[in-house]
């Protein structure tokens, strides 16, 4: 497995680029645009002003222009077809996959849905959970609740006790300081986080009275042990200088989301800290099972079926999902311009890393979790070496 990310480092003309994205990020938030930078693990060097998005496209043509580094050229080619779409030029859905996450086309079978149904039905009759809307509900009965005013202490404490452990096991210094802030957004996501070279930030949406222990430990895997801890690293090699510094400012329309969800959402499997028969394992099927649904709607909707049809088809696998749910999924997985993308990334990532976790032995696991710790590798490095088809 080999990575663009090694070669030798031209530091000021990262920093160009750099500059350059925090200028187009500012501009964004200035004029109620998206964000631009989900992760800013250095602090910039320089300033650049821009004036529009046009402006912004402009400058980023003249790098690539200028530009015959592989790295460079395509987060460049990432960032110029975002920008395109967000001033409404139109790309086909395999291309504009293609230009930004560097990902194909991919809908799972019939038959593999219905392999990965059985096998979640068989871990939740191990519970004496239904098969029906009431699953979340009936899992959380099973799980002991975390009360909303102990969850900060919960995860501290959790962070204080894993990420050592981890640590020891990769070979790897992780430095991980992380703050916690509750927040009622209009927001799909229950949690997540973000951050910069000084911290890292984890929110909690509408969490209500509580979490369940098993969430709890869903969450912790997926944002402080994989997100955080892997950006930590990250940080650590960009000091050291052996990781470029233009992979340590992240969007999430660009290659590096990836490895980012594909580790976040197995980190469990890949750590081997989950228990069949367990709440948390039958959590993390369910999530898995419903990505895969997900990412056959998303690409359905992309590719000419109709609200209808994508209702009819959730019903026919998630019983748990209504169709105000559908109809959310659809509108934002087409006209959000970020998440066109982005959020087709979950399912095919999730597979991915799943199907590898399954096949694995331990050690191929802790070199594959120590490459991803400290290069930057996008799909179609991992898939050289991995070369795993989706079913």
């Amino acid at each position: 497995m080999t990575s663009t990310s090694r070669r030798p480092l031209n530091d000021n003309a990262d920093q160009k680029v750099i500059a350059l994205l925090w200028a187009w990020h500012r501009f964004e938030k200035r004029n109620g645009g998206p964000s631009v930078i989900d992760f800013a693990l250095t602090p910039p060097k320089g300033r650049v002003n821009v004036h529009s998005r046009l402006d912004v496209l402009r400058q980023i043509e003249g790098i690539l222009s200028e530009s015959s580094d592989q790295l460079t050229r395509e987060r460049l080619a990432a960032h110029a077809t975002f920008l395109r779409v967000l001033m409404g030029q139109q790309y086909n859905f395999a291309d504009y996959l293609s230009l930004t996450q560097g990902l194909p086309v991919h809908e799972f079978s019939q038959d593999y849905l219905d392999m990965c149904q059985s096998r979640l039905k068989d871990a939740l009759s191990r519970l004496t959970v239904a098969w029906d809307r009431d699953i979340k509900k009936a899992l959380m009965k099973r799980d002991r609740l975390i009360p909303k005013h102990l969850l900060v202490r919960y995860f501290r404490k959790r962070l204080v006790a894993s990420v050592p452990v981890l640590s020891e096991y990769l070979g790897i210094r992780l430095h991980c300081p992380v703050t916690f802030k509750f927040v009622e957004v209009d927001e799909y996501w229950g949690y997540w986080v973000d951050g910069n070279w000084r911290r890292f930030r984890m929110r909690f949406n509408h969490v209500g009275s509580g979490l369940g222990e098993s969430e709890c430990e869903q969450f912790l895997h997926h944002e402080l042990l994989a997100h955080c801890c892997q950006l930590s690293s990250w940080r650590e090699a960009i000091t050291n200088n052996s990781l470029r510094v233009i992979c340590g400012t992240t969007t999430v329309h660009t290659p590096e989301q990836f490895i980012f969800e594909g580790l976040a959402q197995t980190m469990p499997l890949l750590l081997d800290t989950w228990q069949e028969g367990s709440v948390l394992s039958a959590r993390i099927l369910l999530s898995h099972f419903t990505s895969l649904v997900l990412n056959n709607v998303h690409v359905k909707i992309n590719s000419g079926c109709t609200l209808e049809e994508c209702i009819t088809y959730v019903r026919k696998w998630l019983p748990t999902m209504s169709d105000g749910t559908v109809v959310s999924e659809c509108m934002s997985r087409t006209l959000n311009s970020s998440f066109r993308s982005y959020q087709y990334v979950y399912g095919y990532s999730f597979d991915y890393f799943f199907r590898l976790s399954l096949v694995l032995t331990r050690a191929e696991k802790m070199n594959l979790l120590k490459k991803v710790f400290t290069e930057y590798l996008t799909y179609a490095d991992i898939n050289k070496e991995y070369q795993v088809s989706l079913l």
